[in-house]
């Protein structure tokens, strides 16, 4: 990924969500650069009463979110995998 130095966040989605404000959040920095980031599982937090832990095979969905500050956002994503 690279972008304008600004935070960004990865949401999943798991079976468990039944609200819109429900998912699993882990946060990363960017920079100008192209740069792999890697975020562990025990990185993403529960958010709006979840369980705390999930199962990756329960994932539904995955977004890219610009969050919590006033700026342009502006993000580059070469591929999204998972590591086993």
């Amino acid at each position: 990924m690279r972008g304008n130095g600004a935070r960004y966040y990865i949401h999943l989605r798991a079976q468990a969500a039944q609200r819109p404000w429900q998912y699993y959040q882990a946060a990363f920095e960017t920079s100008a650069d192209w740069q792999e980031v890697i975020l562990p599982w025990s990185d993403f937090i529960a958010q709006g009463g979840l369980p705390e832990a999930f199962a990756p095979e329960d994932i539904l969905g995955l977004g890219i979110v610009a969050y919590g500050a006033d700026y342009d956002a502006a993000l580059d994503v070469d591929w999204v995998g998972t590591l086993q």
